[in-house]
């Protein structure tokens, strides 16, 4: 299969974010593949799931979230979950306005406290996403409120030896009323660093956005 691979970097707010975006030949949805820094993207456990997805048909944006300078200088960004809201949206403004991308379903994949933004996101009223997947994720930094209003479908993945994440996600499902999914990854600690438990951890990520972004099945 041919992709077409872009470099880009697109607005958000006062600051451009760096990302690279894979098209196959007619996609039936595009994920968004947060990361931290959009710097050696290819070298990324992103790059991995982005691969994955790529194989199965869709079309992916790899972007990160800080900028390089963010990333040397002021690292706690990463930990700002307004100002990670503001830049998932201003990426899903972006690709709401590309012509071969418009028209299509949109997810997303976040981690760590990228995913608590991404769900605060999704939470709006006007938000574009279709399916989203927390990774490691912190859901709770989201907030009791964004999660009872969630209704776009939520899968978050977890390892199951990692005790204080699991904690954190199991709290955070319980809060949900929308489609979700807890999976959770046995003999896996954080990051999915045992072996075959990120393939274990690609296959819910990957099933998830065929089940909502192509068949919408709930």
């Amino acid at each position: 299969m041919r992709l077409h691979r872009t470099e880009i970097s697109l607005p958000a707010g006062d600051v451009r974010l760096d990302g690279i975006l894979t098209e196959p030949p007619r996609p039936p949805g595009v994920v968004i593949v947060a990361e931290r820094i959009g710097r050696r993207l290819d070298e990324t456990r992103g790059a991995v799931i982005a691969a994955v997805l790529q194989e199965v048909g869709f079309a992916t944006l790899q972007v990160g979230l800080l900028t390089f300078e963010e990333g040397q200088r002021a690292p706690d960004t990463w930990n700002q979950v307004p100002t990670l809201c503001a830049r998932i949206a201003a990426v899903a403004t972006w690709v709401q306005r590309q012509p071969t991308l418009k028209t299509l379903p949109i997810g997303i994949v976040a981690r760590d406290v990228a995913a608590g933004a991404m769900i605060r996101v999704a939470a709006r009223a006007d938000a574009p996403f279709r399916a989203l997947v927390g990774r490691d994720a912190r859901p709770d930094l989201a907030g009791l409120e964004p999660l009872h209003n969630l209704v776009i479908p939520l899968l978050l993945v977890v390892g199951g030896l990692d005790q204080e994440t699991l904690q954190a996600n199991r709290q955070a499902f319980g809060q949900l009323d929308g489609p979700r999914k807890l999976a959770i990854v046995a003999g896996a600690s954080g990051g999915f660093k045992e072996p075959g438990t990120f393939d274990e951890a690609i296959h819910h990520i990957t099933g998830w956005f065929v089940r909502w972004l192509v068949t919408g099945r709930r």
